[in-house]
This record gives structure tokens, C-alpha cells and sequence, in this order.
């Protein structure tokens, strides 16, 4: 699409990935998503960021456990790490979360027992919160 806008001459100035993924969603695939958008040249914006340790599926019995908490903690960090690696500084425009707390999530709200972004039900920063922040304070290969 992009590269029949740019031949129709449509002004395009960026990339906006919805980024409403399952914890379990494999690396390769979330590489290939953020490294085809650069390739566009354009901006590339992460807008609807969240991940849900249920992985899509409706288990009212799910626990947060600390071995879930860090995957999930994992993960935020991966996605934030594989933007910076494969967007160029030049086409970065951000990672945006999509909502505050997990209460606040359309996710929680449609009745997924869930955790999906940084925060809980509190505005207490979880571990998810401390994932995306070594994601974006890394080294980077």
C-alpha cells in the first residue's frame, strides 16, 4: 500500500503499527512487522502497544504469577528492543502504550483476565514497566 501511495505521489509521512499482541507472539514475527515498516523509509510509530499474558484466551482462573510477570516483563522489553534495532533514529516516532492501567484496558473491559500494559489496576508500575524501560536503555547489538 505504501508503495502504491508513494507512486501515486499520496503524501505519506509515517507507519502506524497496532501492536495488540499475546505474550507468546514469536520474536521473528514481530521483527519481520517492525523491519518491513522501516523499510518503507517512513516514520514508524508503534500506536497501540499492549500484551496480553493470556495470550487470547478467556481463563478466568489465570494468575499473575512472578514467572509470568517476567515474561510478560520479557516481552515489553523485546518489542522495545527489536523498534530500536530496526527503525532507524531518523524514523522513529515513538512506542505508544494503548491505556494507563490495566483496568483502563479495552482488553480487561471485554473480559479477558489480563494485565496487557505497564501499570496496574493502581497506576502502580509493574514489572512490565521496568521491561519497556531496559527496552529503551539497552545495548543494542
Amino acid at each position: 500500500m505504501v508503495a502504491d501511495f508513494k507512486r501515486r505521489n499520496v503524501p505519506i509521512h509515517g507507519l502506524g503499527l497496532q501492536f495488540h499482541m499475546p505474550l507468546n507472539k514469536s520474536e521473528t514475527d514481530i521483527k519481520q512487522a517492525i523491519a518491513t515498516s522501516a523499510m518503507s523509509g517512513l516514520k514508524v510509530h508503534i500506536s497501540e502497544l499492549d500484551i496480553l499474558a493470556s495470550n487470547w484466551k478467556k481463563d478466568s482462573t489465570l494468575q499473575y504469577t512472578e514467572t509470568l510477570q517476567q515474561q510478560h516483563a520479557d516481552k515489553f522489553q523485546q518489542v522495545v528492543e527489536i523498534y530500536r534495532k530496526y527503525v532507524p533514529e531518523s524514523q522513529q516516532h515513538g512506542i505508544t502504550t494503548w491505556n494507563v492501567g490495566d483496568t483502563d484496558s479495552w482488553i480487561t473491559k471485554m473480559g479477558y483476565t489480563d494485565w496487557p500494559v505497564l501499570f496496574d489496576k493502581d497506576y502502580k508500575k509493574k514489572k512490565t514497566y521496568e521491561g519497556f524501560k531496559k527496552g529503551l536503555i539497552s545495548e543494542l547489538d
